[in-house]
């Protein structure tokens, strides 16, 4: 049967749409959902399938409502230059500007409720979570088939399974989507953090080094003068602590040496450590640290049975908590954790995006921490969902960078950084104090002059790790992520820096010969664990000082490093010093091991606030002016390295110091741009470029009219979508026409592929049962000739059908069709 679009792009006389043949998608046709199905998995050695009642546990993550213009708030929320700097929204600004609506939460919700699986429904609307999934079942909803496979990749198992092809879900559930995770057990989670030497009562380790402790920390890093409000931390009657905000940290439980699951950590041990290191007048202030475990379903709650552990998972769990404790004194500290699985990883295939659901939930999240990591792999999008929303409400999200030293491979998730959110990578360093750290509480630390020596930290004195490498922190560059735009600057790149990977690390703090107390006893521990919540702990003590949340740190260290010679005041002490055999040498200024060093938080918050401790330097805005384009029309530019685009006639860059930057104009169909590169020189002034858009001679810019033989419309139910071809020349269209009948609303939209609105967003029609004509003007929008487009219409309210003519009347040529 022949059926004719009733979108009738008909053009000026002499253009001519040939037109191509597609199958309509229906609602209850099956789609591929690709985020999430990671083909590295494939290439392992196939040896059969797994048990089919091995249960799972699967995140669907959907889409953020108006995520382009959530990214564009969060571009602005994190300059220094811009208005909204640090203007964050509240949950409920959120869940009312982006949090998926109710409608698509509950047809998606309802659907998987009608498989037969158990259902959980994450905050904000943004992830649902299908809990002990047998195998069997997994396949029968997603329409995929699980394989049994022997790993060639050190990151993986040594024996997993995986799904042998991306889920499918019908379309009227999948365009809801935005990911899925946790069809595979493949992952090696592993803790970033060991237990080193015992010492004497002196702390002194048997290498004849002197233990650190929390205390100490505060005065290496400025801290105590956010305390007491002043440069020198004199004794002050006001104070500043993070009373009232809430820091999480996220891991999973231990195992016994029976794989049975035990506590997450001992409270006893966590509070004999705050009562010990933290100074008597900041106790006096503070009062009892809250802590407290929130664990996902099926975990063991804190308690003694912690000192079972027999994979290091309490140690862990326990140094997290007291390092963010005593660097953020009455902060709330909340330990969010999933349940331990044999081998010491968690035994939830979807870790951590249930974990980041409930921390997304806190009240008050001013910071997460993360000491683990899996590899260098692409985050789920259920957490990053979490991440975004955790970080356009202010909260600081970071992650140790690992701690194989020898290893060039990154590990996720310090990986994840992107131009508008993601995690900050925390490098580690070994740190030499002056004075005398022999006292728990630092007593013996002076105030100034705190650091004699810091070096990147990579340990040979120890053995090496089970991969034969020595322990130390990790750094390099990603394959997974692309570097974000803040990275690409000249501070990073001339040091060696990565234009095609997201460069780690970005900010440093100790990572070794640390002092705790787990199990009942005082204890040194080494890794970029403790560096993580150190740095989370420093940044949540800055942010109750400046009475402000930093959100996504990132663009703001890279902003305030690349111009920190200009500053009358150190923000960072910047770690030059090498350690022998390191693969990646330490520098002046930004680096990969330790990135722009360690905090002197007192200097850096001086600096924010733009007080008598900082000489900013003068800055000016960079504008460039096009015109040619037809109203409306989207344009971009890159600018040093920073990628903008705009549907107005100007964009503009703020901020800027004198110097010469490099731009490119990105190409717009059917246009050339004059000039399409170039250099701009800033000298003591604001400049403006003019950007000329000429149309290529091949283009034609075209109202729009339609022709339709009325007398033989046949209306079909939504969502329906057909494809058509446009011809030899590129067209400019501004106009679309529908044949609808029924009442409500609908939308439709024009892709390069079947459902993908790339080239024309959404467009909602209001339908009335009187009317079946509807004349939509459209910002005008270049399809190119030759190429394929799919209009794609669907329901967003009430009962509408789409009408097509099965015969066209002979002078309507200038149509698009299918055949």
């Amino acid at each position: 049967m022949r059926h004719y679009v009733k979108l009738l792009v008909v053009i000026f006389v002499g253009i001519f749409l040939a037109s191509s043949f597609a199958s309509m998608a229906h609602g209850n046709n099956l789609v591929s959902i690709n985020t999430g199905f990671d083909t590295r998995l494939l290439a392992g050695q196939q040896i059969g399938v797994p048990d089919q009642n091995v249960k799972i546990d699967i995140s669907i993550a959907l889409k953020i409502r108006n995520e382009q213009q959530l990214d564009s708030y969060l571009a602005q929320v994190e300059d220094i230059n811009s208005p909204m700097f640090h203007k964050f929204l509240t949950k409920d600004q959120f869940v009312q500007m982006y949090s998926p609506g109710d409608y698509e939460f509950n047809v998606v919700y309802n659907y998987f409720k009608s498989q037969g699986v158990d259902v959980s429904a994450g905050p904000y609307h943004l992830a649902i979570f299908l809990n002990n999934v047998p195998i069997w079942k997994a396949e029968q909803i997603f329409h995929t088939k699980f394989g049994l496979f022997k790993s060639n990749n050190p990151h993986f198992k040594d024996v997993y399974f995986a799904p042998l092809t991306p889920v499918q879900l019908p379309y009227n559930i999948a365009q809801y989507i935005k990911g899925i995770s946790g069809l595979t057990n493949a992952y090696k989670y592993h803790i970033n953090v060991k237990l080193q030497n015992n010492f004497g009562s002196d702390f002194i380790n048997s290498n004849g080094v002197q233990l650190i402790g929390g205390a100490d920390l505060q005065k290496a890093y400025q801290v105590v003068q956010l305390y007491n409000g002043s440069a020198s931390a004199a004794s002050s009657s006001t104070h500043y602590f993070p009373t009232g905000y809430t820091i999480a940290t996220i891991l999973w439980e231990g195992t016994d040496s029976s794989g049975n699951q035990v506590a997450p950590y001992n409270p006893t041990d966590i509070q004999t450590y705050f009562k010990n290191v933290l100074p008597a007048w900041e106790q006096q202030i503070v009062g009892t640290i809250s802590v407290t475990g929130k664990g996902t379903s099926g975990t063991v709650a804190p308690g003694s049975s912690a000192s079972n552990d027999a994979n290091g998972v309490n140690v862990e769990n326990t140094l997290d908590l007291e390092m963010v404790g005593t660097l953020a004194p009455g902060a709330s500290l909340v330990c969010v954790y999933g349940p331990g699985g044999s081998g010491g990883g968690p035994s939830e295939t979807n870790f951590p995006d249930p974990e980041y659901a409930i921390a997304a939930g806190l009240s008050n999240l001013i910071a997460v921490s993360n000491s683990w990591g899996d590899g260098d792999s692409t985050t789920s999008a259920t957490t990053d969902n979490y991440v975004k929303q955790m970080e356009a409400t202010g909260t600081s999200v970071f992650a140790s960078s690992g701690d194989d030293g020898d290893t060039t491979t990154q590990s996720n998730p310090a990986n994840d950084a992107q131009n508008t959110f993601g995690f900050v990578a925390v490098g580690g360093t070994t740190l030499t104090l002056n004075g005398n750290a022999g006292y728990y509480n630092g007593a013996g630390t002076p105030l100034t002059n705190v650091i004699k020596k810091q070096v990147v930290w990579y340990d040979t004195i120890s053995s090496p790790n089970s991969n034969g490498d020595y322990w130390g922190t990790t750094s390099g560059v990603s394959s997974a992520y692309p570097t974000p735009s803040w990275q690409n600057i000249p501070a990073v790149i001339n040091n060696g820096g990565s234009t095609s990977g997201r460069n780690v690390a970005d900010i440093a703090a100790i990572a070794n010969n640390t002092l705790i107390y787990v199990n009942g006893a005082w204890n040194s521990v080494g890794g970029t664990s403790v560096a993580s919540p150190v740095v989370a702990g420093i940044v949540a003590s800055m942010s109750a000082y400046l009475n402000q949340k930093f959100g996504f740190i990132d663009p703001l260290l890279y902003k305030i490093g690349a111009n920190e010679t200009t500053y009358s005041l150190k923000p960072f002490f910047d770690v030059t010093q090498n350690p022998p055999g390191y693969h990646n040498p330490a520098k002046v200024g930004w680096d990969f091991p330790t990135g722009w060093g360690t905090f002197y938080a007192w200097n850096f918050t001086q600096i924010v606030k733009g007080g008598s401790g900082s000489s900013t330097p003068s800055t000016y805005t960079v504008t460039f002016t096009e015109s040619g384009l037809p109203s409306g029309t989207s344009w971009s530019v890159t600018f040093n390295g920073n990628a903008k685009s705009s549907t107005s006639t100007t964009i503009s860059y703020t901020g800027i110091a004198n110097g010469s930057y490099s731009f490119t104009v990105g190409s717009v169909s059917g246009y050339t741009a004059s000039p399409s590169s170039g250099t701009i020189t800033v000298n003591g002034a604001n400049v403006n470029q003019a950007i000329t858009f000429t149309a290529s001679s091949s283009t034609t810019t075209v109202k729009v009219y339609s022709y339709v033989n009325s007398s033989s419309i046949s209306t079909y139910s939504l969502p329906e979508a057909e494809a058509f071809t446009v011809g030899s020349s590129t067209v400019n269209v501004n106009f679309v026409t529908l044949y609808l009948s029924g009442s409500g609303s609908i939308k439709f939209s024009i892709g390069t592929s079947l459902w993908k609105a790339d080239v024309l967003a959404n467009t909602t029609v209001s339908v009335s049962s009187s009317k079946l004509w509807y004349n939509t003007t459209i910002s005008t929008i270049s399809l190119t000739g030759g190429k394929t487009y799919y209009l794609n219409v669907y329901q967003a309210s009430g009962s509408v059908q789409w009408g097509y003519t099965s015969s066209p009347s002979s002078s309507s040529k200038n149509y698009v069709q299918d055949y």
